[in-house]
């Protein structure tokens, strides 16, 4: 009994310092709640990329907090782990300060914190650090457990919602998981996040961030060059050193191309013919209207009467769908009938085209009218809905939680709280006329995961000039003329399989172009980086197709491999 005593003291006494540690931490609010509707001014990289990802530090580690505190060099955001004393803690639960502190002394003003919640008690505790301590606008809400963001954001609808994916079987997943559970973010592993998964999640209006599977150069890079809109990385520094390295002008993505009611400048407004010209000449999406008739379906057409683009005339709203379509669309021959929603989608399925579906209507029935045509039709992966009613937003969030929205409502410099402050009450993004639309506006918004549209482009010139200033959604009358122009074709560069050379950086190097429709073409680039590991080489390249850099931006490839017997292996990671 004596050595079992002796035994237990000596156990008490290894524990007891952690024991007392626990107990010894106190939570430290000073119980005066924060009210704080001001936007955060975030700190901008110096980086030759036009509009390039904003920085996310993930606060896992004592030394990653330090450099938090103390280096000049600040991420836009920075991800924090909360205890049940409110205080900040490391991802293994080690107690790095309280929130108040970090909050007073570090964030305030500079920085967006981001709760990460991994459990029910997590999400509490966020919630009440939102609603009881923090009343912040200029904050978000992160898990891999969509259901805590959901939970967080129903409570608190100011803040952003962020959801991390670790593997993703379908990655339309990311597009209906984060949107039915209100958030905006998916954040997926560097794994996942090649160039055709980033196009593809952030076509839908879902803002992609890449977690990078470390801070070696190359894994920065390929995260980078994939086109994400954010960097997530406990070392972020090492995030921002690497974006200060790329050329003056250039850029990670190219833009979406939205083919304005078709090609209205060619094809009836709102037509089959528009559709299948539009979806021939490569634009990434159309941008089509609907109302809804008397017998509860959706017909296609931009004016509230057919008068201006058909043979008939009056109130849409006030037909039946059969009726409509005895009238044809004569604002080009060949002349043919006023289109319906079914009739888009029977052209659309099986295309990469996205339906950017605005809803004219203010009857918020077409919302289940719509709800009926993507079930019938099975193009819930094609579509993602645009209007100007909040009431139709609000139908949408209901009957259709996980089709993604975005508000047509104008978005103004002086004005930028508000709109942050409609955009997360709604669980929307944004689409804007262009006019007035700064690049400052653009990074306030993409800061906060928010990927800007933009709207209606007439003019080469002017959609340039967008592309110069890394806008990435752009709404256009002459769709064709700008996939087909010779300095805006390419919308991926990718590494060429037949390449028989030595990489050798700033030399010239084969690589493949691929166009807005997906035609592949045999192009000159320039290497930008290269690491020999042995058996092969890491390589990544550039390419632009003005080498005076005002016409274009310069374009990367992710990583691929040439093995030095002349094979290339293509590759995320070594």
């Amino acid at each position: 009994m004596k050595k079992a005593s002796n035994f237990l003291a000596v156990i008490f006494a290894l524990i007891a310092p952690f024991s007392l540690s626990a107990c010894s931490e106190k939570d430290e609010w000073d119980g005066v709640q924060v009210f704080d509707n001001s936007l955060v001014q975030t700190a901008q990289v110096e980086s030759g990329l036009v509009n390039p990802p904003t920085v996310v530090c993930d606060l896992t580690a004592k030394d990653a907090y330090v450099k938090l505190t103390e280096s000049d060099t600040k991420p836009a955001s920075v991800i924090l782990r909360l205890n049940d004393k409110f205080n900040v803690t490391g991802a293994k639960g080690e107690r790095l300060c309280s929130f108040s502190e970090l909050y007073n002394n570090t964030l305030k003003g500079k920085i967006i914190p981001i709760i990460y919640v991994s459990c029910e008690a997590d999400a509490q505790r966020a919630i009440k650090l939102f609603t009881e301590r923090y009343d912040l606008l200029d904050a978000a809400v992160m898990s891999d457990n969509p259901s805590y963001v959901k939970a967080v954001r129903e409570k608190c609808p100011k803040i952003g919602g962020i959801v991390e994916f670790h593997e993703l079987e379908d990655i339309y997943d990311a597009v209906r998981i984060t949107n039915a559970n209100l958030a905006s973010v998916a954040v997926i592993p560097q794994s996942i996040a090649t160039k055709e998964n980033v196009f593809y999640l952030q076509a839908r209006f879902r803002t992609v961030w890449a977690r990078p599977e470390n801070s070696q150069k190359l894994n920065l890079y390929n995260s980078i060059n994939s086109g994400a809109y954010g960097i997530v990385s406990e070392d972020y520094e090492s995030v921002t050193k690497a974006l200060g390295e790329y050329d003056d002008f250039s850029s990670t993505r190219m833009p979406f191309v939205v083919a304005h009611r078709g090609l209205p400048n060619s094809y009836n407004e709102n037509s089959v013919s528009g559709v299948k010209a539009s979806i021939a000449a490569g634009a990434t999406h159309l941008e089509l209207d609907g109302y809804l008739t008397t017998d509860n379906r959706i017909a296609i057409m931009h004016d509230y009467t057919i008068d201006r683009t058909s043979d008939g005339e009056g109130v849409i709203e006030n037909y039946t769908l059969e009726a409509l379509q005895k009238f044809n669309l004569d604002l080009f021959e060949p002349y043919e009938p006023i289109p319906s929603l079914d009739d888009v989608f029977g052209e659309m399925k099986g295309t990469d085209t996205v339906l950017l579906f605005e809803v004219k209507s203010e009857k918020v029935e077409i919302v289940n009218a719509l709800k009926t045509a993507l079930e019938k039709h099975k193009m819930q992966r094609q579509v993602v809905v645009i209007t100007y009613h909040s009431k139709i937003l609000e139908a949408m969030s209901h009957y259709l939680p996980e089709i993604p929205t975005a508000n047509l409502s104008s978005v103004f410099e002086d004005e930028m709280e508000d709109a942050i402050l409609n955009f997360r009450y709604f669980n929307t993004g944004t689409s804007t006329s262009f006019n007035g639309v700064t690049s400052e506006m653009n990074e306030v918004m993409r800061d906060r995961g928010i990927v800007g549209w933009y709207w209606t482009y007439d003019t080469l010139t002017d959609m340039k000039k967008a592309v110069s200033n890394g806008f990435t959604g752009l709404t256009t009358n002459i769709a064709d003329e700008f996939v087909s122009n010779s300095s805006t074709k390419y919308v991926f560069v990718k590494g060429d399989s037949n390449v028989k050379v030595v990489p050798v950086v700033g030399e010239q190097i084969s690589v493949i172009g691929v166009t807005y429709n997906r035609i592949k073409e045999k192009i000159n680039g320039k290497v930008f980086y290269v690491e020999d590991f042995g058996d092969k080489y890491a390589v990544i390249v550039s390419y632009s197709t003005d080498e005076s850099r005002t016409d274009a931006p310069i374009l990367y490839t992710q990583t691929y491999y040439i093995n030095k017997e002349n094979e290339i292996f293509e590759g995320l990671t070594k």
